[in-house]
């Protein structure tokens, strides 16, 4: 099981779609239809449980921090771009 949620982000704002929550991976296989960025550190460990086409839409960037923090320095929108 995995503790998840996925957000979208439209012009600098971010939407709940999924509601954080537990998930079997055999849900995440009907719920997840699209590719979305996977952080955390569960990803590794439940990688070869995982199938094929889960594995492909779950996507992993080596430059992004499984930990990171949510500061108003971070905060990168303009209001042009609104």
């Amino acid at each position: 099981m995995v503790y998840g949620a996925t957000w979208t982000k439209k012009k600098c704002l971010w939407t709940q779609g999924l509601s954080p929550g537990v998930y079997r991976l055999s849900e995440l296989e009907e719920l997840i239809l699209k590719p979305y960025l996977c952080i955390g550190d569960g990803y590794e460990s439940l990688l070869d449980r995982m199938s094929e086409k889960l594995r492909s839409l779950l996507k992993r960037v080596t430059a992004a921090d499984d930990f990171s923090e949510s500061t108003p320095s971070r905060a990168t929108c303009s209001s042009r771009s609104r």
